[in-house]
């Protein structure tokens, strides 16, 4: 009864691989091409998707892998048996069932079935069990071959075949023994009966598949509630485990953060103690220092002194070499103070002479600048009368001689200036000399006098001499006796100098033991001290690196307690914020949730009243036909009354042809027939065509041009069943349905 035929034929023994998911095409006019690729899911299990042609659904096998393109099944999905179909082994056609994992799913599982009443009763049968209709989907699969090459793919037939409007119920109603029939009159209540009977049981079943829909819809609809209601429970459960768990780390980190604490506050108390011993010792370390300081500028002082004294007994000695220089000076400066007394006298006498030569000279200077005054006048008076040539030559001679005078009293007044300038410096010299040489012999005085005057002498200098010798006796004894006196004296300042600096000597001798003495007890203490200082140096460096140790363990505990707490805080933050997020998510899914349900609410009353609708509508057009069925069933009767009255051999030929198949059909049982397709609602997913919403007036996805033989074909096979005990009964679903997950 049941196979997946030619479908299944190529990939019977070939490994299952996860295929490429392809869009599902929304569908078109023209009957969609199907490729079908096989899933991991199970072995009747494939990956759906449709095309509009074959140049789209061979690019979209191209795209595969080898394997894939291998193992993949094409099919025109019609919707009904089309009017030539190619019975051969690869071009096959078949009814095929195919369920859906989900509404939104691509995944489906395939049943097949030799035709579209064996398809559509298998579809019913599930629809009890509570399958929802829209996972179901029922096609006239026209196998497509698959031809793989280099140079691409190619499908064969590149178009869909032909499906003839009624064709496949003319196909079954031309199995009857020719058309219908005329009936008598006692048939037609008959019909009727069985006609209402049948429309009374079809509307049962309806009623009963809504009811399953509904209670199925209601039944998702709480299973999708308690899926979600478990879900946040478990997400909540999560949370609770996770803030649970942080919980006792942020306990443990805490426990642990006070027992460090605790740690460091004992270490940091051992420090701050051993710091105040060693801050007592550096005390006394700083105070012992101090005192060996105090002591060393004492010794410093002292040996200052000694320097001083040492510089002292340096002056002494040189004071008293001065003093016999002294001595020797004022001994050699009494024999020059005379020659010095009579040079001075000597040069007083010159200077005054050249001063009064001075004087003379510039008289006659005078006298020569008067004389050139008057010449000049003269020869500013030449253009009023004219000189005579000797009174010319008189001027001339006059001017020459002023001149020669002028210039010969000019050079005389210079070298007796120069004469006086290097007396002045011989004097100097002679008053330097002594200071300068006083080991040098007396002589020198007389000679360098004599050496410097000798250049200059003149008569008049020799005059102002011999002045000079004849008073110089006398004045050589009163100076004389005058520098013998002042030579006792410094003899004696001489001799109590020495005295003086003897007993200085001896002191400075004293003093320099004494200081070096203390210099070699300074230098052994510095030493000791210096020793001294490198421990204390050494101690505090050690001090110094326990002082960094604690400030830097303090620093750390400080700045690990601030990130302890600073880990504390964000983490309060963060729990804070995962719970508001918590929450409001949660109200948002609610939110959601009660919008979705709403809407589905909403959506359901809508098709409820929809279908309620439709059926009014659609009592209301049988009940018009019934009635209009009525009176042509009537007028009819009538009409063969009158007739059988007239022709009664005629009426005797109808009764007896009733099973005659080549009499014209009945038009009552027509009517009936058509009565009865009205009543029975086929679903949505049972329509052998789609349905366009946007023509009302189409039923169930078929025609709108209802062909009464197909209605009346459908009734007389229902009639049939129950007429003749030796048809099989009606279908009764599968006890195990194959292919079927």
């Amino acid at each position: 009864m049941v196979r997946l035929g030619a479908l299944l034929r190529r990939s019977r023994n070939k490994a299952e691989e996860p295929e490429a998911q392809a869009p599902i095409l929304p569908s078109i006019d023209t009957p969609p091409l199907v490729v079908m690729i096989p899933d991991v899911a199970g072995v009747s299990s494939f990956r759906l998707s449709k095309f509009p042609d074959a140049q789209a659904a061979a690019r979209f096998i191209q795209s595969l892998s080898r394997p894939q393109r291998e193992r993949a099944h094409a099919f025109w999905a019609l919707q009904a048996e089309p009017a030539d179909p190619l019975d051969t082994e690869d071009n096959s056609g078949e009814a095929m069932v195919l369920i859906r994992s989900s509404e939104e799913s691509d995944l489906v599982y395939v049943v097949s079935f030799v035709d579209i009443d064996s398809a559509q009763s298998f579809a019913r049968f599930e629809v009890k069990r509570g399958m929802h209709l829209n996972l179901i989907l029922i096609y006239w699969a026209s196998m497509v071959n698959l031809v793989l090459s280099d140079d691409g793919v190619q499908l064969i037939p590149e178009f869909p075949p032909v499906v003839t409007k009624g064709h496949w119920k003319e196909t079954h109603a031309g199995a009857r023994p020719g058309a219908a029939q005329k009936r008598a009159g006692s048939d037609v209540s008959r019909l009727q009966a069985e006609a209402e009977e049948e429309k009374k049981r079809l509307q049962a079943e309806l009623d009963e598949m809504e009811k399953l829909h509904a209670e199925a819809e209601e039944l998702k609809r709480l299973q999708s509630e308690a899926a979600q209601k478990k879900r946040l429970q478990a997400e909540a459960e999560e949370r609770r485990r996770i803030l649970k768990a942080e919980l006792d780390e942020i306990k443990q980190l805490r426990a642990e953060a006070e027992a460090k604490r605790r740690r460091l506050e004992a270490e940091a108390e051992e420090q701050s103690r051993l710091v105040e011993q060693e801050m007592l010792q550096l005390h006394a370390d700083v105070a012992e220092k101090r005192r060996l300081q105090a002591e060393t500028r004492a010794l410093t002082r002292l040996q200052t002194e000694l320097e001083e004294i040492r510089r002292l007994g340096a002056e002494a000695a040189e004071r008293q070499k001065q003093s016999e220089k002294v001595a020797e000076q004022q001994r050699l400066a009494s024999e020059s103070d005379r020659k010095k007394v009579e040079d001075e006298s000597e040069t007083q006498e010159k200077l005054a002479a050249a001063a009064e030569e001075k004087r003379k000279l510039q008289a006659e200077l005078q006298e020569i600048e008067v004389r050139q005054a008057a010449l000049e006048e003269l020869r500013r008076s030449d253009s009023a009368h004219e000189i005579s040539a000797e009174q010319v030559q008189d001027i001339e001679t006059w001017e020459a001689e002023a001149a020669k005078q002028r210039r010969q009293v000019e050079e005389e007044l210079e070298r007796r200036l120069e004469d006086e300038a290097e007396r002045q410096r011989s004097f100097a010299t002679e008053e330097t000399r002594p200071e300068k040489g006083a080991a040098e012999h007396p002589r020198w005085i007389a000679g360098d006098a004599i050496g410097h005057g000798r250049p200059h002498a003149d008569s008049e200098e020799h005059a102002s001499l011999e002045v000079a010798g004849q008073s110089r006796p006398v004045t050589e004894t009163g100076e004389q006796a005058r520098l013998e006196a002042e030579a006792e004296q410094r003899r004696l300042d001489a001799e109590a100098e020495e005295q003086r600096l003897a007993a200085e000597t001896a002191e400075r001798a004293r003093l320099e033991a004494e200081a070096e003495e203390r210099r070699l007890e300074a230098e052994a203490k510095e030493r000791r001290l210096a020793a001294e200082a490198e421990d204390r140096a050494l101690l505090e460096a050690e001090a110094e690196e326990q002082r960094r140790l604690s400030a830097e363990a303090e620093e750390r505990a400080r700045v690990e307690a601030e990130a302890e707490e600073r880990r504390r805080l964000e983490e309060e933050a963060e729990t804070w914020r995962l719970e508001a997020e918590a929450e409001e998510r949660a109200q948002l899914e609610a939110e959601a949730e009660e919008q979705r349900r709403l809407s589905a609410e909403a959506e359901e009353r809508a098709r409820v009243e929809a279908e309620a609708q439709d059926r009014r509508r659609l009592e209301e057009e049988a009940e018009q036909r019934f009635e209009a069925a009525k009176r042509a069933i009537l007028a009819q009767e009538e009409k063969e009354a009158h007739l059988d009255q007239k022709e009664p051999s005629v009426k005797e030929a109808v009764a007896g042809s009733i099973a005659d198949p080549s009499l014209e059909p009945n038009p009552i049982e027509e009517l009936l027939r058509a009565e009865a397709e009205s009543r029975v609602q086929v679903p949505r997913a049972f329509a052998k065509e789609p349905q366009d919403d946007g023509e009302p007036d189409s039923l169930n996805g078929m025609e709108h041009e209802i062909n009464p033989a197909d209605i009346a074909d459908e009734v007389g096979k229902i009639l049939r069943r129950r007429r003749w005990a030796k048809r099989e009964s009606p279908f009764e679903g599968f006890k195990s349905p194959p292919g079927r997950f």
